[in-house]
């Protein structure tokens, strides 16, 4: 896993990116990628590098970095590892060193939703690569997205998106850094809409407990909902048990 935390960071680093971390009006950057680029013959589009920068006195986000990778192949791996590093932030923590068990159940749930999107119908319900209706966290994303806001969050934000919702997993971050700047989440929203999605749902370390506490009594200034994590005893067999929501809180804000 570290190997793949290291590709990231890796890729992530090269000599653009690092120049425009470096203006000032550049307050964040953003990778994002459709799942279909995984198919060799796909219409997800490119990958795409993001700035998150100030224009006629507001923020947006600009795809005005270049890819900077040198092969196919490289890129290819960089998409697997992004998918694999997003989908492992519900990977109970018991189950943290059965990488491989969780790898192989990984590449059969993207390649079921991959046929399900090239035959445009529902997946055949095999085991964990049933689509969950209940709880979408568990569902593949259609499109995967990586936020870098160095300014609130010293660690990557690991996104993707199914659906409308825009699922956004928050790291641990400095105390009361959510509460004090509203921009994090400003760009969170922003990054959703330029994807057309409505909903945002934010996933909350339960043990971040400063900045749980600060935005539970704040739900008003973020105008989100709290959300129910899954009962466990309501999984069927074809919930994989291996994956839960229960280490975070889970807040939804519209778009």
């Amino acid at each position: 896993m570290e190997k793949k935390v290291s590709h990231v960071i890796d890729f992530l680093s090269n000599d653009e990116v690092q120049r425009q971390l470096g203006d000032p009006s550049i307050s964040g950057i953003s990778f994002s990628f459709d799942i279909r680029t995984l198919l060799k013959k796909h219409s997800g589009g490119n990958p795409q590098f993001f700035n998150y920068s100030m224009r006629d006195s507001f923020h947006e986000w600009c795809a005005d970095i270049e890819l900077g990778a040198n092969t196919n192949e490289l890129v290819t791996e960089l998409l697997w590892d992004i998918i694999y590093l997003t989908e492992h932030q519900f990977l109970l923590p018991y189950y943290h060193g059965e990488h491989k068990k969780f790898q192989k159940k990984l590449v059969k749930r993207v390649g079921n939703h991959l046929n399900s999107l090239v035959n445009n119908s529902a997946s055949k319900p095999t085991g964990s690569m049933t689509v969950n209706v209940r709880h979408v966290w568990r569902n593949v994303g259609d499109r995967y997205t990586l936020l870098y806001l160095p300014l609130y969050f010293k660690e990557l934000i690991w996104c993707k998106a199914n659906g409308s919702i825009f699922h956004v997993i928050i790291p641990h971050t400095k105390e009361h850094v959510i509460h004090e700047h509203k921009e994090w989440l400003l760009a969170i929203l922003e990054m959703a809409g330029y994807w057309n999605l409505s909903h945002v749902r934010l996933y909350l370390p339960r043990d971040d407990l400063t900045n749980i506490q600060t935005l539970l009594k704040n739900l008003h200034w973020i105008g989100a909902n709290l959300l129910p994590n899954e009962n466990r005893n309501e999984c069927n067999e074809n919930d994989d048990i291996t994956l839960s929501d229960e280490t975070y809180i889970i807040l939804e804000c519209e778009c």
